[in-house]
Formats: structure tokens, C-alpha cells, sequence
């Protein structure tokens, strides 16, 4: 009977990820481009400014309902408008017309492609104070250059193409406590979140690794390389926001904060939902992977995998012999292996400063985001946002922003919401790399359906 309550509940959870892709972050963030440091206000503030929780009144509540969602894709190099390009065309490397231009668009970065979904279990603020509690499935991938190169363009005879591929994917619970005190016009708070790892798995880039190469002397291909995808069941850490407001300073209101401080996650650490949540939560990971990587079907039972590999000679010649069979060209070795180490994971530091003020009916709210590692849907480097609110008390507030930098690159959002008595009902979009859809390389999707209570 207990197994079948936490079957049950399990599936609940994950049912709204699996009928609709979207995770809760913030309708109100996407629709602004994510310039919130000093605008945020309510549940709003958490991940982005908890100092901004003092400006509630005792009386204040703000209840983010079961049902706000958020879906979080995006890439650096392909469009829809690239796969109608190149759909049924031979783009190989003796392909046609379109022969290397697939190269031409992945940066020297590699191609990354990012995805993350989830929903709230609890998001609630009542006076200075809020609580959450998220449920979250976050995807990585990065392909190195290199591979692009070796599949699709033209080696050069005698250099060595070597390439690094990087996975992550997890699916967790985020856990949070906020609390804002004022000091005049000074504002502090802080955010306490604890992470409860269900499952997931990692291939690191630098276990995971080779080369390939043209042989000059016998015009065939040679090379090397190895794989170590390593799987965790269960795993906790803990992170802690700070943040900063001067409120009211001239009319403006300025932030700062600083997210993730501290924060990491030790893996393969048993806790109770992992317990409960982390097997089925371990088969949900293996089916999306063996039907995104679809020559895999590796089970996903708390063990680790390694592929090494050996490319000999593959030459035209031996290619067009009737007897030659996939052997006869790669030797390559897989080895299951148990990783019974708890290895720990750093979530990337952020540092954020922002600027606010309201003009009548319109808003304007400006962030910097400084990132200084990457991971977790983090790129390290320097971020951009600005955006527009205008609400005259009609009850659908317009939003817009636009932002540059991060892994979102140039972006442009937009949302609005309607709200009637104390249901509050917010939405918004943020279309990465382009406005037209054909362009996108990627979107954010929001809708977030809550109670505000309010003086």
C-alpha cells in the first residue's frame, strides 16, 4: 500500500513535466528578459533578490498555485530554418552545394544545447518572508567542434581532429527559506535552499575524449577515443542567495545579490525522497536518453559505463571489399563499473546588480549578470538585460525586455497577465537568437496562475 502512495504521488509530480515540457521560474522574469534585481517583488524575488522581500507589508501574501509552468530550450548553432535548409540534401563531406556550411555554424565553442523542466510544488511569500519548493529535470549537452568538422567538412591530411563530448542530466528538488529585514531605506536578505538529487548521470569531458586523423602515407582514417558516462542515484547540497537593496534612492531603487554562494551538490547520497522518487526518477532519464542517443539502450541501474575505441586504417579500398565487416575497422571495449565515491559538483556563482524605477504607470528595470563558471544552465561571462513594464490598473499589465550575453545570447521577451480579485494570472515568452519563429534557436514558455493578497 506505501509503495503504491508513493507511485502514485510520484507520477502526479511528473505527469504535468511529461504532458506539458515546462518548468515554474518565473513568468514575469521571462517576459523581461530577466531584469529583476531590484524590480522583483513577492514569490518573484526568490532566485533573484531576497533583500526585496522587506518591502512587503506584514499583511502581504503572494501564493504561486500548482500549475505555473515553464518550458527552457535552447542552442547555439541550429534553427528551423537550418533543418529545412539542409532536410534530404547530402551534407557530407562529399556533399554538395551545402558541403561544410553545417560547420560554418557551430561556434568554436562547440554546439551546446540546453533544456530544463519542472513545476512548483510550493512557492508562497507572506510578509517578509517566502518558502519553495521546486521540482526540476535539467538537460546538457556540448559536442566539440571537431566532430562537426570530422563528419561533415573537409579533414586535412595529417592533423588531428581531437574532440571532447560533455552530458548532464539531472532531476532534482530545490528546497528554499527567504527572509528580507529592513534598515530604513537599506534592505538585507537572504535565501537558504537545500538540494535533493533524485538521479541523473554525467559524461565528463575529460574521460570522454579522442582523435581522429587522415593518414597521409596510406590515405586512410585512424584515430582513438574513450567514453565514461557515470550514473548517481540520490545526492544533496546545500547554496545560499544574498542580497542588497537601496530602495528609494531619487526615485530609484538599486540591487544587488549574489546567487549560488557556496552553492554544490554531493552525489550518491541517499536521502528520503531519493529513496522513494529515485528509481523511477532514474528510468524517466534512461528512456529520454536511448531515444535521444538511439543506438544506446544502456539500463540505467546505479552503474557506471566506459567505451573505448580504436579506428584502423579505414580506407576506400577496404571499404568497398565485399567481406569487410564493422570489425574489421574499430576495436572497442565497454566496461560496466560501480562508482561507490560521492563526487561533488559546484553550482556556478552569480553576481547580479540592477537598477529600478517607475515613472507613472511605466516601469524600467535594468540587470548586469556576472557569471563566473558554467554548469547548470550558467555560462560563464557577462549578461545584459533591460525591460518595460506598463501597468495602469487595468488589470493586464504589459511587459517587454530584451538581453544579450549568457547562453540565451541576443533575446527578446514579452508577456502580460490578467488578474481578477486575488487570482493573479501571468505569461510569458523570451525568443533566443532571433524573433522570428523560423529563427529561434531556442525559447522560454511561461504561465503562472497564483493568489497575491495584498494591503
Amino acid at each position: 500500500m506505501k509503495k503504491g502512495i508513493t507511485a502514485v504521488a510520484f507520477i502526479m509530480l511528473v505527469a504535468l513535466t511529461v504532458v506539458f515540457p515546462f518548468s515554474m521560474e518565473n513568468s514575469r522574469a521571462v517576459s523581461l528578459c530577466y531584469a529583476l534585481t531590484a524590480s522583483a517583488r513577492g514569490v518573484d524575488c526568490i532566485g533573484f533578490n531576497p533583500a526585496n522581500l522587506a518591502l512587503s507589508g506584514s499583511s502581504n501574501w503572494d501564493i504561486m498555485i500548482l500549475g505555473g509552468v515553464n518550458y527552457f530550450f535552447s542552442n547555439n548553432a541550429f534553427s528551423l530554418e537550418s533543418y529545412s535548409r539542409f532536410a534530404g540534401r547530402n551534407v557530407g563531406k562529399y556533399g554538395d552545394d551545402t558541403q561544410g556550411d553545417i560547420v560554418e555554424m557551430v561556434p568554436d565553442e562547440g554546439w551546446n544545447v540546453y533544456s530544463n523542466l519542472g513545476i512548483p510544488v510550493l512557492r508562497v511569500s507572506f510578509g517578509n518572508k517566502a518558502l519553495s519548493s521546486d521540482l526540476f529535470y535539467l538537460r546538457e549537452y556540448n559536442l566539440s567542434k571537431s566532430i562537426f568538422e570530422v563528419v561533415f567538412g573537409e579533414m586535412k591530411p595529417g592533423e588531428e581532429y581531437r574532440y571532447n563530448v560533455q552530458a548532464d542530466e539531472i532531476i532534482a528538488f530545490k528546497h528554499g527559506f527567504s527572509v528580507g529585514v529592513p534598515f530604513g531605506k537599506l534592505c538585507i536578505g537572504v535565501t537558504i535552499s537545500y538540494i535533493q538529487a533524485l538521479s541523473g548521470f554525467r559524461v565528463d569531458p575529460w574521460e570522454s575524449t579522442g582523435y581522429i586523423m587522415v593518414d597521409t602515407l596510406n590515405f586512410a582514417l585512424r584515430g582513438e577515443g574513450k567514453f565514461r558516462l557515470m550514473q548517481y542515484t540520490g545526492g544533496e547540497g546545500f547554496a545560499v542567495d544574498l542580497g542588497l537593496l537601496c530602495h528609494d534612492l531619487y526615485g530609484w531603487d538599486i540591487g544587488v545579490s549574489l546567487i549560488n554562494v557556496g552553492g554544490v551538490i554531493r552525489y550518491n547520497s541517499e536521502q528520503v525522497l531519493s529513496r522513494l522518487f529515485g528509481g523511477r526518477a532514474a528510468r524517466i532519464i534512461e528512456r529520454n536518453f536511448n531515444k535521444t542517443n538511439r543506438i544506446s539502450t544502456l539500463q540505467f541501474d546505479n552503474t557506471g559505463y566506459e567505451y573505448t575505441f580504436i579506428l584502423k586504417d579505414v580506407s576506400i579500398e577496404k571499404l568497398l571489399e565485399s567481406d569487410s565487416t564493422l570489425e574489421d575497422f574499430i576495436t572497442g571495449k565497454g566496461t560496466l563499473f560501480v562508482d561507490q565515491s560521492k563526487p561533488q559538483e559546484r553550482i556556478p556563482l552569480a553576481l547580479r546588480m540592477g537598477v529600478f524605477r517607475k515613472w507613472g504607470y511605466l516601469g524600467l528595470s535594468t540587470d548586469f549578470i556576472a557569471t563566473f563558471d558554467t554548469g547548470f544552465i550558467f555560462r560563464k561571462g557577462w549578461q545584459f538585460a533591460m525591460g518595460f513594464e506598463y501597468d495602469r490598473g487595468w488589470g493586464f499589465p504589459l511587459r517587454t525586455g530584451f538581453s544579450i550575453g549568457g547562453i540565451r545570447g541576443i533575446c527578446f521577451g514579452l508577456g502580460s497577465g490578467i488578474r481578477k480579485g486575488i487570482l493573479a494570472f501571468d505569461w510569458g515568452v523570451n525568443f533566443h537568437r532571433g524573433i522570428l519563429i523560423h529563427k529561434l534557436k531556442g525559447i522560454d514558455l511561461s504561465f503562472n496562475l497564483g493568489i497575491r493578497l495584498s494591503e
